[in-house]
């Protein structure tokens, strides 16, 4: 199991305000669950096709475009919107203000932790902090170490174009909580120490 993860891209439930998101899913599930089912079987982008076809115009007037293909996660967009309609630039305030505390502790611990085994970026804003690693880190080793330490992290071969080996790894700050972005950098260090290669 990993308890560090440093992989994902998400951001963590806790930069969103239950209640006021729970509001905005009790207030669009009823609408859209009374649409949805006059189209029986699996939701999927052709049902989602058929559904606005027969809508020219959506709640507030608004010419519905014949080509919509509802993205993945319609009723998740649909209670989004709903919860950002009153809420937006509150909500932007509050996940800016969680995300920029994790962004400063990952640094802080990285910078306390670095010593000769990486240099790292310092990004203004984002979900992603990048590090260059030195020379004599496996990385396959690395990677081997740190998710038997449970830390996940993803190389920088996840991001090449063609996969090819090369001394980044991309550090998503946005889901663990500071707890855990504290105690797993070290891990993640720590690890990195051990897959280091004596010649």
């Amino acid at each position: 199991m990993i308890d560090y993860d440093f992989a994902t891209g998400n951001t963590n439930p806790e930069s969103f305000p239950g209640d006021a998101f729970a509001d905005g899913a009790a207030r669009v599930i009823p609408t859209l669950t009374n649409e949805l089912s006059r189209y029986p079987g699996k939701l999927g982008h052709e049902p989602m096709r058929r559904l606005t076809a027969d809508r020219e115009f959506d709640r507030e007037g608004v010419r519905l475009s014949k080509r919509h293909d509802a993205g993945p996660d319609t009723l998740a967009a649909a209670i989004t919107v709903e919860y950002l309609q009153s809420r937006l630039w509150q909500h932007i305030v509050t996940a800016h203000t969680a995300l920029k505390a994790k962004r400063d502790a990952i640094l802080s611990v990285l910078d306390r932790e670095r010593g000769n085994l990486f240099s790292v970026s310092r990004p203004s804003g984002g979900l992603f902090i990048w590090l260059q690693r030195a020379d004599e880190i496996d990385p396959t080793r690395l990677l081997e170490i740190a998710n038997e330490d449970s830390v996940n992290f993803l190389p920088g071969s996840s991001f090449h174009i063609h996969g090819a080996s090369n001394p980044f790894i991309r550090l998503a700050f946005g889901f663990p909580t500071i707890t855990d972005i504290q105690t797993g950098i070290v891990r993640l260090t720590d690890s990195m120490r051990a897959a280091r290669q004596t010649h």
